[in-house]
């Protein structure tokens, strides 16, 4: 024997507020919604010549009010569909609701309602005539009217219908009333301020008429939408943009895709969103809000825009607040990446001004957007600013003095090279986000153009040699001083190089940097991470790592050539700890713990030294 299963309603409600919806303030989307489908339901039978919502808040104890003039219900049709959990008008073609026609196909309609109140009052009469019923008519006589009906459903999910009398019938105006006593804790969202604010959000763009019946006055909240439009240069888009993102938008792209029945716009924004920032959307079903930033809809790259799309084709999840991850959406996404990429191109050849001022605020994403398209890529690159050892320049600038492009690959290689390259030999700073990528690109845009990872080590060896008179007194120096330094893994070379004020370069391969990142880390790791940092870091100083590390003295330094003829050891070592010390500071690398134990006893040490103090033991450290 098949038995229908048992739902308990109080439970779906709290699976509605608490996973499906992320607000009980979605009831009135659900509403408004309803009507919508109720009203293009009717327009299959009987047109309506003044299509229209009308809402009147909750106050002074009395209910919230809903109207449609829709298609309203029969008795029949309100028990089949307002009886069983997840399918609504919108869901079931038989009684004469096309699918494609309405926004969600997963709405719980209706029941979304007891999120704010324990009971649900429904009157609606039926534009239907009663042949739809089944009812006998004779030839020339007019069909007979459905009487009006009135649903009652409660939490505890029991429902009651009832026939209205004829006389009542009549004086029920076509469509469907809603009738919701809020709860004591939700009376809130029920009252007219939040009313007009939830309807403004909704559907201030619906093609219908939606009224608020407000204390002093009602309130009409439609109005066209100003993202639906091929003049980027209308004011009223551009005002609505300046509503939207708080100032006026450097530009406005159309948007258009007929597959998907989806239009809109995308304001570029005035300004550089931060770093991470997702492309976001404000995403409209068939004119009713879906969500006011969806993620997903714009490529990943396109975070310089800011869009507002409209579609009748793109299917929305059970809380119509998400759309589905198909192809569908897969073909929008491509779609809108393609026209916002067309206008970029479009700047580039005819409005390098509208270009220069895009670049200038938008570069990071625009090295992101140049990564995917060629045909972009060699309009865009050369304009794209890049850091370098001679200042910030743009691609092209840096071209125009060399055909060879030297770089970096991360931020902290880039500190040790800028400070020791020749100035006609400049380097870009790789390290940022897309910038490697872009390089790379340069030979396939110029084939006159190479391009060279510059090896910190390899520009070590680049620098001038101690002059030939010094050096055997700067060969001994270097010996004293990696003697002095050996708890540090480091060997101490000397050069000339400029600036003369700068005394010691810090200088280390990657994998010095690496280790030094992990050393720094195992002063805080616990447990089995300061075992795992332990077992990486003993590998590499197998490997030989630490000995990569090189303390480049500046010979051009009076206190380096000065501290060359120290004989004093005390003295010696503890300024070339200090100059240790001092040169991985300003080249932000960080300290060891053995490296701020020794700066701490050196200071310590040739403060006493300087002071006179007798009889004072120093510790070797």
């Amino acid at each position: 024997m098949s038995r229908p299963f048992q739902v308990d309603l109080s439970g779906v409600i709290d699976l509605l507020s608490r996973h499906i919806y992320s607000s009980p303030r979605v009831y009135l989307r659900e509403l408004i919604q309803n009507g919508i489908d109720a009203i293009s339901a009717a327009h299959d039978t009987t047109p309506i010549t003044n299509p229209q919502i009308t809402i009147t808040p909750a106050r002074h104890g009395e209910p919230f009010l809903f109207h449609d003039n829709g298609i309203g219900l029969t008795a029949t049709e309100a028990a089949e569909l307002l009886a069983t959990v997840g399918r609504s008008s919108k869901r079931d073609p038989e009684l004469g609701f096309r699918r494609d026609n309405y926004l969600g196909q997963f709405g719980i309609g209706l029941l979304s309602c007891f999120m704010v109140t324990d009971n649900i009052r429904i009157i609606s009469r039926s534009r239907r005539d009663a042949t739809a019923g089944g009812a006998d008519v004779t030839a020339g006589e007019q069909a007979p009217t459905p009487p009006a009906i009135e649903w009652v459903g409660r939490l505890d999910g029991t429902f009651t219908i009832t026939e209205l009398d004829d006389a009542t019938t009549q004086a029920t105006p076509y469509g469907t009333t809603v009738t919701l006593h809020p709860r004591h804790h939700d009376e809130d969202l029920l009252s007219e301020h939040v009313v007009k604010e939830l309807a403004t959000t909704f559907a201030e763009f619906l093609p219908i008429d939606v009224t608020i019946h407000g204390t002093q006055r009602d309130l009409s909240i439609a109005r066209s939408a100003p993202f639906i439009t091929s003049d980027p240069h209308d004011p009223y888009v551009i005002h609505y943009g300046r509503e939207l993102i708080g100032n006026e938008p450097l530009a406005v792209i159309p948007l258009d895709i007929p597959t998907t029945a989806t239009r809109g716009v995308a304001y570029v924004l005035p300004y550089a969103p931060p770093p991470g920032a997702a492309a976001s959307t404000r995403v409209y079903l068939s004119h009713m809000l879906l969500a006011e930033r969806m993620p997903d809809v714009l490529p990943p790259w396109a975070s310089f825009v800011h869009a507002v799309i409209t579609t009748d084709y793109l299917t929305p999840t059970a809380s119509r607040e998400q759309l589905i991850a198909n192809d569908a959406l897969n073909d929008t996404r491509d779609a809108i990446g393609a026209a916002i990429t067309a206008w970029v191109q479009e700047q580039a050849t005819h409005h390098r001004d509208t270009l220069a001022d895009l670049v200038a605020v938008h570069h990071v994403a625009l090295r992101h957007m140049a990564t995917h398209y060629d045909d972009l890529g060699r309009a865009i690159i050369p304009l794209l600013p890049v850091e370098t050892s001679a200042g910030t320049m743009s691609i092209a600038e840096y071209l125009e003095t060399t055909h060879t492009v030297r770089y970096a690959a991360t931020v902290d290689e880039y500190r040790q090279v800028s400070t020791i390259v020749a100035p006609d030999r400049p380097v870009i700073n790789a390290g940022y986000t897309f910038i490697e990528d872009l390089l790379m690109r340069l030979p396939t845009l110029n084939p006159d153009v190479t391009v060279h990872k510059v090896a910190i080590t390899e520009e070590l060896h680049n620098l001038s040699p101690v002059p030939y008179d010094d050096a055997p007194k700067a060969r001994s120096f270097e010996e004293r001083a990696t003697q002095a330094l050996d708890l540090t893994h480091v060997t101490v070379t000397a050069r000339s190089y400029t600036p003369d004020n700068l005394p010691a370069l810090y200088v280390a391969d990657p994998s010095v940097l690496q280790w030094m990142e992990r050393d720094a880390s195992k002063d805080v790791a616990q447990g089995p991470w300061a075992d795992i940092l332990a077992q990486t870091d003993s590998i590499y100083e197998g490997l030989g790592a630490k000995a990569t590390a090189h303390l480049c003295l500046n010979w051009n330094n009076r206190a380096v050539r000065s501290l060359a003829s120290v004989t004093d050891p005390i003295i010696m070592t503890r300024s070339i700890r200090l100059m240790y010390a001092q040169a991985k500071l300003s080249g932000h690398h960080p300290l060891t713990t053995a490296d701020r134990t020794m700066l701490t006893q050196s200071l310590d040490d040739l403060i006493t030294l300087s002071l006179g103090v007798p009889d004072t033991d120093f510790p070797e450290i």
